[in-house]
This record gives structure tokens, sequence and C-alpha cells, in this order.
């Protein structure tokens, strides 16, 4: 019998590869690979079930109105509870609103310079998929200027009830 976590390729080691690799045609692009893929990267590796993990993103991220891309994130998950109408999303409205910026206090940062000229997103989506049903996993993170660091909180919107 063999472990099958050896035949998978390190996370470290993909994300090195696809460095080399990728050619980005501005920095924007570039910041925004190495401010996500090591984290994108390890998610597999920790998850229970298949997961699709995805920032959206929208025409106003990174700008002046939404320099952490808050508000797109906000929209999809609104879209996501149109098609399973038992998401309940309060522990992330909770954390969130407590983990990351508001508006008006990015657009100060922004505005003032202080959050440092990379995009910085503070939360990604994640789509757990198992059998005929999925869960809305959401990822918050913390980033200003040259601090960053990463809760690796998860957290699990239950979309429907487990039934028998």
């Amino acid at each position: 019998m063999f472990n099958t976590k050896t035949l998978n390729a390190s996370p470290q080691v993909v994300y090195k590869i696809l460095c080399n690799v990728f050619d980005f045609p501005d920095d924007d692009r570039r910041l925004w690979w190495h401010s996500t893929a090591p984290m994108f990267a390890e998610m597999p590796q920790t998850a229970s079930d298949d997961m699709y993990t995805f920032e959206p993103l929208k025409a106003t991220t990174g700008t002046d109105i939404d320099p952490f891309n808050a508000h797109a994130t906000w929209v999809n998950l609104q879209e996501l509870m149109t098609i399973q109408f038992a998401t309940h999303p309060e522990y992330f409205h909770h954390f969130k609103r407590y983990l990351t910026f508001d508006a008006q206090e990015s657009i100060f940062l922004h505005e003032n310079s202080l959050a440092g000229g990379e995009i910085m997103a503070q939360n990604k989506l994640a789509l757990g998929l198992k059998g005929n049903q999925f869960l809305i996993k959401a990822y918050l993170s913390y980033s200003k200027g040259d601090c960053y660091w990463r809760a690796d909180l998860r957290i699990d919107i239950r979309l429907s009830q487990q039934t028998s």
C-alpha cells in the first residue's frame, strides 16, 4: 500500500513553477497573484470536500471606490444565496465586520496612501462541493501596508439542512 499524499505535488512547488511561467501583463496582476496564490495553493490540502476557491471581482476592485475588494464579495454572496435559500451568513457578517476594514476605513486608508500599493483583498469565497449540495466557505485576511496576517478562518455557511 502507498500513501497518496506522496503523489501530489507540493503546493509551494506548483506555486513556484507557475510564478516562473506566467507572463503578467501588468504589476497589478503580478501583485494579485503573489498575494493570493499561496493561500489558494494550501486550500485543497486542508479541505474535506472538493472545493472551488475564487475571489469575486468587479470593475471597482482595486479602485478608490473599493480598494480592498469588499463590494464584489457581498454581491456574489447575495447571488449565491438566491440559489440556496437556506444560507445563513451571520457568522461571515460578524467576523468580516470585526476582522476587515469597512467601506469608510478602506477609502480613508487608500486616499491617504496608508495601505500600500498592492491590491489587498481581505476575503475570498469558496464552494465546497459534496454530493449534490455545496457549502459557501469564506476566507478572511487582514492586510495594511507591510503588515499582513491571515487567520485561516474558514466559515462554513450551511446552505441546506442535512437530511437522512
